[in-house]
């Protein structure tokens, strides 16, 4: 799991226009960590404060009983 300050060091170059890669580059992250992080909803002060993520809505596959 990345922390959530790593989280805001990925969020706040690409709120600025800052290429993906760029930012995987300055995080020494990689590119499949840094997408979906953008994805999530921006966190709370409160989410910042306690360290932990926001709530995000979970995809997954269907129901096979559908």
């Amino acid at each position: 799991m990345i922390p959530v300050m790593t989280r805001l060091k990925i969020r706040h170059p690409a709120e600025g226009g800052m290429p993906q890669a760029a930012i995987e580059e300055k995080c020494d992250s990689i590119l499949r960590a840094v997408w979906p992080v953008l994805r999530e909803p921006n966190p709370t002060l409160s989410d910042v404060a306690a360290n932990r993520r926001p709530a995000a809505t979970r995809r997954g596959r269907r129901s096979k009983a559908a």
